[in-house]
């Protein structure tokens, strides 16, 4: 593929047949939009308010929508997914053993049928393990 140069015109395929005038954007830019002349305008990805809620937990915990990673500092310990409904698709949440044996995560009680990667309960092990599963679709959940 030839590389996008000055004197290249590229044409949209809409109603207007706007006219795209090149521009050497800076490495890692993405077009964020088109002028009314058909100037290509660029800007770096920013990331802002980034926040992972990181959880300690020595007890059995239900995950919130608003959390991202429990770490278990307890043996036995069983985590339970939010509803499969109320989770964003996409989301992700992420169970980590911390010096200790085993973990079980498991889906909501309040999701009939609803499996994380069609199993019913994940135990993790050995110390140190974890998961991170997600919701492509608010179905189901699947090992990221």
């Amino acid at each position: 593929m030839a590389a996008l140069t000055a004197s290249r015109i590229v044409t949209l395929p809409d109603a207007n047949s706007n006219t795209i005038v090149p521009s050497t954007a800076a490495t890692n830019q993405f077009a964020t939009g088109v002028s009314s002349g058909g100037v290509i305008s660029y800007a770096q990805p920013q990331q802002q308010n980034v926040k992972i809620n990181v959880l300690l937990r020595s007890a059995n915990y239900t995950l919130a929508a608003t959390d991202n990673k429990v770490v278990l500092t307890t043996t036995g310990l069983t985590i339970q997914l939010p509803t499969v409904a109320s989770a964003a698709i996409g989301q992700e949440y992420t169970v980590q053993l911390y010096n200790v044996a085993t973990g079980t995560l498991i889906p909501n009680s309040g999701d009939s049928g609803v499996t994380i990667n069609g199993l019913s309960t994940i135990t993790m092990s050995p110390f140190y393990g974890s998961f991170t599963v997600y919701t492509p679709d608010n179905a189901q959940w699947l090992l990221a």
